[in-house]
């Protein structure tokens, strides 16, 4: 059987990486007494405390790809304008109009998600009137001549910015004046109790659920041309055999999930044991770690013929390398 040998790289032949989800906040212009100097550069760092717990929080759910939970935040002046590049635009405001308010989310016509924060302290106010026989009392809320503290400003950051990732709000049926903490960041609080809010593994899982992908941009571009490896185990494609096309199937259908790493690893041993694929190798690795993302998307790519078959092997040498792939 003549063998015709393909140089393999380390590097894949189509590369990718993550471009963060772009988060703009403006800086607070307010020259009111609501507000100070020092209280607006405070609510300006918890959010960005506040995002990046939401960051920190999704990676730390994800070892396998941390990478694609990245959120980059840029702070503007109040006068300037925002990049074309920000998807989640959040701007602070004194208040609403209507002292029930703490801040919305919303997307736009062009799938940008604006996020509005009031600062301005809300309170308990009481009126009262008489007629001829009797008086009468109506308590209601108002705005006060203060801010909310920056542990209020910073939950209703947390808040919004879970609407901005998709999340409605927590289903909850209780008076929360007779429980100690919250279920989940996205319980519809009042603001007398938007300091118990705090981001917990009920709104990581369900953000999961609804980026199955991540929240980053994913970018694939053609990597420059690779050196090669001295360390690289040489693999080659029979001239006169080709690829199974039902490994191609396997392929698609572990892309989507259809069938897990150990049902897709076992095709690609076949291709090895009948010799279709050859590989030179020294020692034997074992199947003890988990697939990265991007050869997932090279088989998605490779089953749909967007890469060639020496494209997809490159991706097979990683396996083989990187001990995923037990070669003997």
């Amino acid at each position: 059987m003549l063998i015709v040998t393909v140089l393999v790289f380390l590097t894949p032949a189509f590369a990718q990486t993550y471009e963060p989800l772009h988060v703009c906040t403006k800086k607070i212009s307010d020259t009111s007494p609501i507000i100070n100097e020092n209280q607006k550069k405070r609510l300006i760092s918890e959010t960005q405390s506040a995002i990046a717990e939401w960051e920190q929080m999704l990676k730390n759910s994800d070892r396998v790809n941390p990478e694609i939970w990245s959120i980059d935040t840029s702070i503007f002046e109040s006068d300037e304008s925002f990049a074309e590049n920000c998807q989640i635009k959040i701007i602070f405001a004194p208040n609403r109009g209507d002292a029930r308010t703490l801040g919305i989310a919303f997307r736009n016509s062009t799938e940008i998600v604006d996020i509005e924060i009031y600062y301005q302290q809300i309170n308990n106010c009481q009126k009262t009137w008489k007629d001829e026989k009797y008086r009468y009392t109506e308590n209601y809320a108002c705005y006060s001549d203060s801010s909310f503290t920056t542990q209020e400003i910073g939950a209703t950051v947390r808040h919004e910015f879970g609407h901005a990732l998709g999340l409605n709000h927590y289903p909850l049926n209780v008076e929360f004046g007779s429980i100690s903490s919250s279920p989940s960041i996205m319980v519809a609080h009042s603001w007398e109790t938007v300091h118990m809010s705090r981001i917990t593994q009920y709104d990581i899982d369900s953000v999961k659920k609804i980026h199955p992908e991540g929240i980053a941009k994913l970018k694939i571009y053609k990597s420059s041309e690779p050196k090669p490896s001295l360390e690289s185990l040489p693999v080659s494609l029979s001239e006169k055999q080709s690829i199974p096309n039902w490994v191609k199937n396997n392929a698609l259908w572990w892309s989507d999930g259809t069938i897990d790493d150990q049902t897709f690893v076992g095709g690609i041993q076949f291709l090895i044991n009948e010799k279709i694929i050859q590989v030179d190798s020294k020692e034997k690795s074992t199947y003890d770690q988990q697939i990265p993302l991007w050869i997932k998307n090279n088989a998605r790519w490779w089953a749909d013929d967007l890469i060639s078959d020496d494209d997809f092997l490159n991706g097979v040498e990683f396996l083989v390398n990187d001990g995923i792939i037990d070669v003997r």
